[in-house]
């Protein structure tokens, strides 16, 4: 058996793994996933904070409107 070591792009991960899981049956025996040990919780986040833009429960603030709330709020520090 050969191991072989692979660096993927956070953002082909999951194509990636898509690809593993439809080899042959017996063709991959071990994967071992190293990097971002919260990578799904941070995907689940972006994923629901993405949602509730696009359903108008939540807005996306332009870079002048954040960083006018950011210093308004650091004033009150």
């Amino acid at each position: 058996m050969q191991t072989i070591q692979i660096d993927i792009a956070d953002n082909n991960v999951d194509t990636f793994l898509t690809i593993v899981s439809n080899l042959k049956n017996n063709m991959v025996h071990n994967i071992k996933f190293q990097g971002d040990t919260h990578y799904e919780e941070t995907k689940a986040y972006f994923h629901n904070a993405l949602e509730e833009i696009e359903n108008g429960k939540d807005t996306l603030l332009s870079q002048e409107e954040y960083d006018k709330q950011m210093d308004e709020f650091e004033k009150t520090l």
